[in-house]
């Protein structure tokens, strides 16, 4: 099993006093950078505090299995100032993803003038109902990240992440590729660096 599976856990006590509010918050914070920091993985960025704290997901394994597990990501970028949002097909390995390209498209035009890029992950939604229309809601998981985008053009690297996809899909090694249709195509890989989860009703 990945050794990111297993961060540091440093007791929130290190760093708060208890009782007072800013000191909490504050010990939340370090917690929340050292929980990722000290895996290896990624590091949140804390600028943004999400609103609702008690859906926020911290747990870096119940984000590992979301990045590993989810078939789809929307990959948000910027054209001459205008967002530009996508669907893609991916795979998730060492605190990257992966997806597979056409060599020329609107997508790699705005890539090669500005790598950085926002996306969103997703777990399978579940409606829940009631009698009465106010107590309607959604049981799910999604993320959001950030992270640049290098594009991958050479063979070898281009088959390694193009078996990444495969395992996310369920189509285990070894895979033969057609060497006219591998040059055909790249491989985008997004290095991510700060991720924000949270889930909606009752996963207890």
């Amino acid at each position: 099993m990945p050794n990111f599976f297993y961060p540091l856990l440093v007791p929130l006590s290190l760093f708060s006093v208890k009782g007072e509010e800013g000191e909490l918050n504050r010990g939340y914070d370090i917690l929340c950078k050292t929980f990722f920091t000290s895996s290896g993985w990624f590091v949140e960025n804390r600028s943004t505090r999400m609103r609702r704290k008690e859906r926020e997901v911290t747990d870096p394994r119940i984000i590992a299995e979301l990045l590993s597990s989810a078939e789809v990501c929307r990959v948000a970028m910027v054209d001459n100032g205008e967002p530009y949002v996508i669907p893609l097909n991916y795979g998730y390995c060492d605190n990257a993803l992966y997806i597979h390209s056409a060599a020329a498209g609107r997508k790699i035009q705005v890539l090669k003038r500005n790598s950085r890029v926002c996306f969103e992950i997703e777990s399978p939604i579940s409606i829940v109902r009631s009698a009465e229309p106010c107590h309607w809601g959604t049981r799910a998981r999604s993320l959001v990240g950030y992270g640049n985008v290098a594009i991958v053009t050479d063979p070898e690297q281009k088959k390694q992440g193009l078996d990444i996809i495969m395992r996310q899909h369920g189509k285990t090694d070894p895979n033969l590729y057609d060497e006219k249709q591998l040059d055909a195509v790249l491989i985008l890989k997004v290095v991510i660096e700060s991720i924000t989860c949270k889930q909606l009703g009752n996963w207890s």
